[in-house]
């Protein structure tokens, strides 16, 4: 098992601010990202919910910052990752149910991951002392195959997240093709059993005003239209919560 302790990862305000804003643990909500990357969904076409979304999000930052280098992690066994490959390319256009033919990829999966030579990858990754992200071995694959590190990927996705944004592209119906966030939305609905959210506890006074004064908030902006106008609106009161917020914990 490797383990990678130096890599600071940087967690963006703006991602800090959603997760306050929908009471998300940021360590949860970041391996659930994890969680739902597929070497299998990287290279198909078939639609797994969740999957599709951070595989996706994940592709975008691999296609905006590739160098055309070969990977690093299969020098000595190009050929065998090239049948893997092969195998799980066929596999994916073969006719069936999207999830079985997943499941089918594994093997190929599971050799290649055997096989590499890890560079950039270790099985789990520190976000902080006490939080420790659990890297599978299809994230570490697609770490290895395009020579990135996990915190690169981790970090571009926190990247897009913007509640801001988000809330304000909703009011208006200006909606932009942002993987990143669409994962983040379907966490919001409930994606995974798995709990996302901080531990259960009775609403805070605070957390009751602040619910109320966002219903206020969302009436009050109806009549901005200017998407930029409205979004500063929603950022300085979500930043005002957060600063409130941090003043409790003092």
């Amino acid at each position: 098992m490797t383990t990678h302790r130096n890599d600071i990862i940087d967690i963006p305000l703006e991602f800090k601010l959603a997760c306050l804003v929908q009471y998300f643990n940021e360590g949860a909500v970041l391996q659930a990202f994890i969680d739902h990357v597929s070497f299998y969904a990287a290279l198909s076409k078939d639609y797994f919910k969740g999957y599709r979304e951070a595989t996706d999000a994940l592709s975008e930052y691999i296609f905006a910052n590739t160098q055309g280098q070969p990977s690093e992690a299969f020098v000595k066994n190009r050929e065998f990752a090239s049948q893997c490959t092969i195998g799980i390319l066929k596999i994916s256009i073969q006719k069936g149910n999207p999830k079985k033919k997943k499941v089918k990829s594994q093997r190929f999966v599971k050799a290649l991951f055997n096989t590499m030579e890890r560079s950039y990858s270790a099985d789990k990754l520190y976000l902080d002392e006490e939080t420790v992200l659990n890297l599978n071995e299809d994230f570490q694959l697609l770490c290895e195959f395009h020579n990135h590190y996990p915190k690169e990927y981790l970090e571009y996705f926190m990247s897009k997240i913007d509640l801001a944004d988000h809330t304000t592209r909703v009011g208006l119906n200006e909606f932009t093709e942002n993987n990143s966030m669409a994962f983040f939305v379907m966490l919001m609905g409930g994606l995974i059993d798995a709990n996302v959210h901080n531990s259960a506890k009775p609403a805070t006074e605070l957390e009751i005003e602040f619910l109320s004064k966002l219903q206020q908030l969302h009436a009050k902006v109806f009549i901005i239209r200017n998407f930029e106008k409205r979004k500063a609106i929603y950022q300085e009161f979500f930043l005002d919560h957060y600063n409130q917020t941090n003043k409790t914990k003092e």
